[in-house]
């Protein structure tokens, strides 16, 4: 089902060779029945990804997104950002409500007046409750994650969600600046609201 060679003599460069060589016969064979033979492969194709069909066995373009996106991970993880490089890598820390509040907004709109679709974006919020003591049917962490997509959605922000859960909202958001990120995608910037009743609190 899922492409996995164990050739020890494997390389990509053959594999190539062998498509083109396949190619190359169809259309010495007969070129209009090739072209008539790729167009069928590529209508059920995307018949199939329209239809939205199920995959039992995995998705073969999945796994080399998911490989694309490792090898471009180390990449950047690996090589030192020049400066002409550098781009604010965001991390936009929201208040925990139950919809998207109006400072929330007013801080997703921030972040895209800033981004233009540029660079990353992490929309973490903390979920003032212990992982321990929320039960299977509580879908408070769920809501949170659909209510920040939805966010980034109508701001048109493309980016992460990351929710933790911490009964001290100051320790979350520090778990959430250790924790946010992987590798050379880090943020080096963050967004967050002006406390409320700042002049009162002890904490902030």
């Amino acid at each position: 089902p899922n492409w996995r060679p164990r050739f020890t003599l494997y390389h990509w460069g053959t594999s190539l060779l062998g498509l083109v060589l396949c190619l190359t016969l169809m259309f010495i064979s007969n070129w209009y029945y090739a072209i008539i033979a790729l167009c069928l492969a590529a209508g059920m194709y995307k018949y199939i990804d329209f239809k939205g069909a199920e995959k039992e066995w995995g998705d073969g373009i999945r796994g080399l997104e998911l490989q694309a996106a490792r090898y471009s991970l180390l990449a950047a993880d690996h090589q030192s950002l020049h400066v002409k490089n550098w781009r604010p890598q965001l991390l936009a820390l929201l208040s925990f409500k139950k919809t998207l509040s109006p400072d929330n907004n007013g801080l997703l709109s921030f972040a895209r007046s800033l981004k233009h679709g540029n660079g990353l974006v992490i929309v973490g919020t903390v979920v003032p409750r212990d992982l321990i003591d929320i039960k299977p049917e509580d879908d408070v962490i769920e809501a949170q994650q659909a209510m920040l997509k939805e966010g980034l959605k109508v701001h048109k922000l493309e980016g992460f969600i990351q929710v933790t859960c911490e009964e001290n909202i100051p320790k979350g958001t520090t778990q959430l600046l250790q924790t946010a990120g992987l590798g050379g995608l880090r943020p080096n910037t963050i967004l967050m609201g002006w406390p409320e009743n700042w002049k009162t609190k002890k904490q902030l």
